[in-house]
């Protein structure tokens, strides 16, 4: 299972799944970690301060501009007016004051660094359908605390 960490406030994180949609992450990220009352929109950024961008890409999954176990500062977006660029300000209170918060490319959209997913040396799991999971119990229309009992 994939995850990622999200730093944000005193110090605080929350881990979150990022197989789903972009902006439904984002969304569920606001609410969690307790920006939900608040109008403007948030996204992640390295540790080292390249911002991801995932709010320009809403509708694609997550999990394809995020590294698996890796931790994310998350930023508030401050829109810029007319000729001034977009900004970011970190939502955790303890970054280094020096750092910036730029998008990694602005021209083409980031993916995560990772193999061609051609790559013969991954391979699937075997699938288990049609095999009975270990520790599961059945009921068989008795009671099997009845059948030992007697």
């Amino acid at each position: 299972m994939s995850y990622i960490t999200v730093k944000y406030g005193d110090n605080s994180e929350k881990i979150f799944n990022p197989n789903c949609i972009s902006s439904v992450l984002l969304s569920f990220i606001k609410i969690s970690c307790g920006f939900d009352e608040e109008a403007y929109q948030v996204d992640l950024a390295t540790e080292s301060g390249e911002v991801v961008d995932l709010a320009n890409h809403g509708k694609e999954y997550a999990k394809k501009y995020l590294d698996e176990r890796r931790s994310y500062i998350l930023v508030k977006i401050i829109e810029g007016e007319e000729d001034t660029p977009t900004t970011y300000s970190p939502l955790l209170n303890q970054i280094p004051e020096k750092m910036k918060f730029t998008v990694i490319s602005s021209g083409k959209s980031r993916q995560k660094r990772s193999g061609n997913d051609n790559d013969s040396s991954k391979q699937k799991a075997p699938s288990s359908a049609g095999k009975r999971k270990v520790g599961t119990t059945h009921s068989y229309g008795r009671n099997r605390a009845s059948t030992i009992a007697k």
